[in-house]
């Protein structure tokens, strides 16, 4: 049906609670569970080699006339994993083994401060984004202001405590962490997430002495299905207001509002033209939609709609459903 919306929610309960917010409008809804599979890259190697990796792939792009600096500023990556080395080799030249160099309380404030200002740091793009959505945020409620230096420390921190654990040169006894062993830096492994490189070749890596591993993770989604009274018994105020609250899926938001808006452009102007003729017949309904002008509040743009036959014989049809065109395909009238 050209008419039945999908929208997927992170939880069930939230399904559940959108689902009898639609019903109370007599728009029929159901869910289903969705398996949703997510793929994370990432190559893994001694740390000069990745570093030595990054640097041939901004030469390569160079040489080559590929501007990728701005979607992909490798200076600043290399730049940020060269410091990780540094920080990592000043810190193992002050300790030795057996010390204890880290608590747990440590550990979670760093962790806090980083995660506060990544936080920070997103709120107006994702309030942006939203208010694309026709979503309006809170005001962002901010504590006590985290000062760059705080931020440096944490990133340090981390990234130190990071590259210890994974060439498992650390051991957790109760609330602290123990110095277990020593690495040289040349010796020490680590892994780079893809998600911020260009795309790159696997079969280019063992020659840089590296590896490629692609973690394949699965969760489930409810998938809430709508009837075509969506289109009827609802605005958008009504929708978001249905929303509120609810762990939407902002990518199946998007798609939604898009379809939603797009199939109501249709919805109007299959009204428009029947109200006009009094009657028309679906040929000529058809014929009518080859290139139909629109008119779009607040944009000076000429736009025209055009409806294949396929979609305008579905889209007649559920609307003569549920009542808002009657006749037959000779003698298409309004309805209610």
């Amino acid at each position: 049906m050209v008419l039945e919306e999908t929208l997927l929610f992170n939880s069930a309960d939230d399904a559940d609670t959108f689902i009898r917010f639609l019903r109370k409008k007599r728009c029929k809804a159901h869910k289903k569970a969705t398996a949703v599979f997510l793929d994370a890259q990432h190559i893994h190697g001694p740390i000069d080699r990745v570093i030595g990796y990054l640097k041939w792939l901004a030469d390569v792009a160079e040489i080559e006339g590929d501007d990728i600096e701005d979607e992909y500023p490798l200076n600043d990556h290399i730049e940020s994993l060269e410091r990780r080395k540094e920080i990592l080799g000043k810190f193992l030249s002050s300790h030795d083994e057996g010390d204890v160099v880290f608590s747990s309380d440590e550990i979670m404030k760093h962790s806090k401060t980083a995660t506060l200002h990544m936080l920070y740091a997103m709120y107006p793009v994702f309030k942006e984004k939203m208010a694309g959505l026709g979503q309006e945020l809170p005001p962002q409620e901010r504590g006590r202001e985290i000062s760059e230096e705080e931020v440096r420390e944490a990133r340090d921190f981390l990234a130190v405590f990071d590259l210890l654990e994974e060439n498992d040169m650390i051991e957790k006894e109760e609330e602290q962490y123990r110095l277990v062993k020593k690495l040289a830096i040349a010796e020490c492994m680590m892994k780079e997430n893809l998600a911020g490189l260009p795309e790159i070749d696997p079969d280019d890596l063992p020659a840089h002495g590296l590896s490629s591993h692609v973690n394949l993770s699965a969760r489930v989604q409810y998938q809430v299905f709508m009837d075509a009274n969506i289109h009827f018994q609802f605005s958008v105020d009504d929708i978001e207001e249905g929303l509120i609250g609810l762990d939407v899926d902002t990518g199946s938001l998007d798609e939604f509002y898009w379809g939603l808006e797009r199939k109501q452009i249709a919805i109007r102007a299959i009204l428009e033209m029947v109200d006009q003729a009094g009657r028309i017949s679906f040929e000529q309904l058809l014929e009518r939609f080859l290139s139909y002008p629109i008119h779009l509040e607040e944009s000076t743009e000429t736009v025209t709609l055009t409806l294949g036959r396929e979609f305008l014989s579905s889209l007649v049809a559920e609307m003569r459903k549920e009542g808002y065109l009657s006749g037959s395909q000779e003698n298409i009238r309004l309805g209610k």
